[in-house]
């Protein structure tokens, strides 16, 4: 999805669920990697079944195979206009992760935890996530993760000052994509 192309990576993730048994642990993974796409091509429905399917629409249980799953339903949910649901699924989600969340390795569940934050009134709680993911993605220094968290940091910025001053900053320090001359933003 990463690269653009919404019918291609929907294809790619059914695939990889259709073949993937229903006992296999990697059944969690591919379920997300598929539910997270249905939800990005507006195909809700289809993503609450499959996450039904994948015995996430209830208690997830505590499981490293289980966690990615938990942070998808979060995306869903939020899609879904829950925001309380998708910020509680979003938070156990990194309680889960224990001391291993600096930085956060669920970086999209990150971005959204600074939405959903954000959406929820709590605009310091935002502001906080928002640029602890902008300094993490400037170091990691991916296009993609770049251009997420700025994204997000001129929301919350604009949120609560009215102002999109990150993005300055982050103009200055284009990078290129490997291989390509198409700046990332």
């Amino acid at each position: 999805m990463h690269e653009g192309d919404a019918r291609e990576a929907e294809a790619d993730a059914r695939a990889a669920y259709d073949v993937v048994p229903e006992v296999s642990w990697l059944r969690h993974f591919a379920a997300s990697a598929l539910i997270d796409v249905l939800v990005d091509r507006d195909q809700l429905a289809a993503a609450q079944a499959v996450l039904a399917e994948a015995g996430g629409a209830g208690e997830i249980p505590v499981d490293r195979s289980t966690d990615l799953l938990l942070s998808t339903r979060s995306h869903l949910r939020a899609a879904l206009g829950d925001v309380a649901g998708a910020l509680a699924d979003q938070l156990e989600s990194r309680r889960r992760h224990g001391d291993f969340t600096t930085p956060d390795p669920d970086f999209p569940g990150w971005v959204r935890l600074a939405r959903l934050r954000l959406a929820t009134g709590d605009t310091d709680a935002a502001r906080q996530e928002s640029d602890d993911a902008l300094a993490w993605a400037r170091t990691w220094g991916t296009p993609g993760y770049l251009g997420q968290a700025v994204v997000v940091a001129a929301l919350v910025r604009g949120a609560t000052t009215g102002s999109c001053c990150c993005t300055r900053r982050s103009t200055r320090s284009r990078t290129r994509r490997p291989g390509g001359s198409t700046p990332w933003l």
